[in-house]
């Protein structure tokens, strides 16, 4: 998914790991949650009800599997299938906590604090303490610079011998 780009369809991932975030007008992006298996793309839904253009770029980090469900069924499935529906309301209200917790994060914590959240969510989510990401993409998904998360990671590496 594409900035711009008309949404067809609502983004289901039955296997990998997918990225959200949005592109700033200048340069830069900032991200806004990750994708999982059993997890749908919010905004998908949404901006495909509406017959709007997306907002936001969606892009596999890892060998993925998604379900595409066109858009012109979403309607049908939220009033037949109260499954469907309470798992479309289950998605928008996890989306936005994670929004708000974004939010937060930017506005309320110094940058050490955001990173161990950030570091820790990743270990947890990717159930592993070895993490396979360079201090670039830290930087990216914090909107902060390399330099900044590299000076902290040495910083917190220097205190622990």
């Amino acid at each position: 998914m594409r900035t711009g780009q008309n949404i067809r369809s609502t983004v289901l991932v039955a296997e990998g790991r997918l990225k959200l975030y949005r592109e700033g007008q200048d340069e830069g992006e900032i991200f806004m949650y990750y994708l999982e298996p059993g997890n749908a793309c919010a905004l998908s839904m949404v901006c495909g009800q509406q017959q709007e253009t997306s907002g936001v770029m969606l892009k596999a980090i890892e060998d993925s599997t998604v379900i595409l469900i066109p858009v012109k069924y979403m309607e049908n499935f939220m009033q037949r299938y109260k499954g469907w529906y309470n798992f479309v309301v289950e998605t928008y209200r996890d989306r936005f906590e994670e929004l708000l917790t974004l939010i937060d994060h930017i506005a309320f914590r110094a940058m050490d604090e955001r990173l161990v959240h950030y570091l820790d969510h990743q270990r947890e989510k990717l159930r592993t303490s070895h993490l396979h990401i360079t201090h670039s993409e830290i930087a990216t998904d914090l909107h902060s610079s390399r330099e900044v998360i590299s000076r902290l990671l040495k910083s917190w590496s220097n205190r622990v011998r």
